[in-house]
């Protein structure tokens, strides 16, 4: 994931702030009159009254970032919509959060997480145990015929095992 310097995350910021300052503007005053003060207040303070936005003629084709797209649906679940759509917008809200949860509960479970890198361990382990037969089986033999094996240098196996415990190959 990207970080982003302090200065980004303000321009972004004042992005967002400014989105929704004309988006509002855009409004019938019925609705602006439903958003709290305080909420508007903020959003003139942050915004920057210069940022130009496309405005077209209809409002669901605005070219808005994802971040503003959801304070709308936020303004709208908290200003704009009855008491009844509310509770079910909340519900929906409760279902997909505990849906999230339990999908990053299962991807990221403590017994399942180490459960491939043991997998990789113990094939890691027959193949050095292979190795170590094969290096046995050489040094019975008489110098005749005998076959080079290349053996990595211990301090190779075990970085290369270390390595392997953190996932990387």
């Amino acid at each position: 994931m990207k970080e982003l310097s302090k200065d980004k995350i303000l321009d972004k910021r004042v992005i967002i702030f400014s989105e929704l300052y004309n988006f509002i503007k855009l409004l019938p005053d019925e609705l602006k009159n439903k958003i709290s003060k305080d909420f508007l207040n903020k959003v003139n303070n942050n915004s920057n009254k210069e940022y130009c936005m496309q405005i077209e003629k209809d409002v669901y084709n605005l070219k808005l970032s994802k971040e503003t797209q959801i304070i709308i649906g936020m303004m709208y679940r908290d200003y704009f919509c009855s008491k009844e759509e509310r509770e079910k917008l909340y519900q929906n809200e409760k279902k997909q959060l505990l849906a999230n949860k339990k999908e990053i509960e299962k991807k990221y479970n403590v017994d399942n997480l180490f459960k491939n890198k043991k997998i990789k361990n113990k094939s890691l382990d027959k193949k050095i145990e292979q190795n170590n037969q094969i290096n046995n089986l050489q040094a019975d033999s008489s110098d005749e015929g005998k076959m080079l094996v290349f053996q990595d240098k211990w301090y190779k196996r075990i970085f290369d095992k270390i390595r392997n415990l953190f996932g990387r190959k």
